[in-house]
């Protein structure tokens, strides 16, 4: 008999809700507005990031850029037309942290895993920052430095909250993805 291959598990979609009803919340309650005009320091990647690390690529993008994008673009009600460039690749680009996956959960080094989130993290937020630069001079028809500018006062801090405090959470997160892994990885 030909069994057909489940990409999302039961447990993957239960999991990649809960983790993105938490970056909802945190990203809608904890957070540090900044400006009138969008952009906030706040812990909703945290969870995000997590997703991205124990499911991969494919399902990371889904979760952070179409789920966790479309659903936060209707909250911040700036309309959709931010939505491709301020949601969907911003928030989808933290996916390439799943290219790090080895480096920091199946490292037996006791170091190498804090400098490879902290790499990964960067990376991730340095692509989330161009879109939205690339956003601001699209849509909101700013120069370049004043968007960068801009922009960076709040992925810049962002980044590193997140980095910081995702180190801080290591060891839960690898028991947790040692406990319970994830089937499939895509």
């Amino acid at each position: 008999m030909n069994k057909k291959k489940i990409l999302f598990s039961v447990r993957d979609i239960c999991e990649i809700a809960m983790l993105t009803g938490l970056a909802i919340l945190l990203g809608t309650f904890a957070e540090i507005k900044i400006g009138e005009n969008g952009g906030s320091i706040g812990f909703a990647m945290i969870p995000l990031l997590f997703i991205c690390f124990r499911h991969g690529l494919l399902k990371g993008f889904i979760a952070t850029g179409i789920v966790y994008g479309i659903s936060t673009c209707a909250i911040d009600g700036y309309g959709f037309h931010c939505y491709p460039l301020d949601y969907l690749l911003a928030y989808g680009s933290l996916c390439i942290v799943s290219l790090f996956y080895k480096l920091v959960f199946k490292s037996e080094s006791k170091w190498k895993p804090y400098f490879y989130i902290c790499l990964s993290i960067l990376i991730a937020c340095v692509l989330r920052l161009a879109f939205h630069v690339i956003s601001g001079m699209v849509l909101w028809e700013t120069p370049f430095l004043g968007s960068l500018i801009y922009n960076i006062a709040y992925v810049g801090p962002s980044c590193l909250l997140c980095m910081i405090l995702f180190c801080a959470l290591y060891v839960p997160f690898k028991m947790l993805d040692n406990k319970y892994p994830v089937q499939h990885r895509i």
